[in-house]
Formats: C-alpha cells, sequence, structure tokens
C-alpha cells in the first residue's frame, strides 16, 4: 500500500505464477522478472510465462545484461569460462529484453557500454522500442 500511496511502480522478481495472481490485487505491480538470473543457462526463456503476464496485463522482463563481454573478462575467463558466459551473446540479450516489454536493463560497468547496441533498442530519448505484447510461445 505505501506503493500505491506514493504513486512508485513495483517489480517482482522471478515471481511464481501464485504471485502473478496476487499482483492482480496490486495496483503498484507494473512487471516482473520472468528470466532466471543472467549467470543461468534458461535466461532467455520468458516466453511461458510471458503468456501469464499478457493476460495479467503485467510486463514481463529479461534480467540485466551485458551489451559486450568486457576485456578483463576475456582474458581471465571470469567471472564465468568461456562456455558458460551469457554475455556472449548480447545481440540475443538485447533482442529478448526488448522483445518482453519490460524494463530494458543495462548491466555494464559505467562508460563501458556497447552503445551502438543500445540504441537499436533504445532510441536516444530513452524510449523503447517494444512491441506491443511481449514475445511468448507460439500458439499454435
Amino acid at each position: 500500500s505505501a506503493a500505491r500511496k506514493h504513486g512508485l511502480p513495483v517489480q517482482m522478481c522471478m515471481a511464481l505464477p501464485s504471485d502473478l495472481m496476487e499482483s492482480l490485487r496490486l495496483d503498484s505491480v507494473t512487471n516482473y522478472r520472468a528470466s532466471s538470473d543472467y549467470a543461468g543457462g534458461s535466461n532467455y526463456n520468458i516466453g511461458g510465462s510471458a503468456l501469464l503476464a499478457f493476460a495479467l496485463g503485467l510486463r514481463p522482463s529479461k534480467d540485466n545484461f551485458w551489451t559486450h563481454r568486457p576485456a578483463s573478462a576475456v582474458a581471465s575467463g571470469m567471472p564465468w569460462g568461456p562456455k558458460q558466459n551469457p554475455g556472449s551473446n548480447c545481440e540475443l540479450n538485447t533482442i529478448i529484453a526488448t522483445l518482453s516489454t519490460g524494463p530494458v536493463g543495462i548491466a555494464d560497468k559505467a562508460s563501458d557500454s556497447n552503445v551502438t547496441l543500445i540504441h537499436r533498442a533504445v532510441r536516444r530519448d530513452g524510449l523503447i522500442m517494444q512491441p506491443s505484447r511481449p514475445a511468448s510461445y507460439i500458439d499454435a
């Protein structure tokens, strides 16, 4: 109720379907993180929960991501090994985050972002170029 009183939007993180249903009673909930952690192997998989989110009037989002793999990580292999690094496909991360219809979280070190890639998803005035409904599994 404090968020509603002050007009603040609320994001749920890794919510269960029961949590999303509860959001119907909470006017301040506008979006939720539909993906697992960025370091996890399934952080691209938001399609199934996006169907429920759209039906409930919520915007799913993908976890924050790097727009390029920092040189220090390339040289050291840290924080992930070369085959485990979720930052290895920055373009896919950007596409999924944009098509999610939720917040797009850039997680690069300050002043070390791939601005060209960001501008493919976000206009210079800050508007995220998103579809009217989130990307989801195909209902065939």
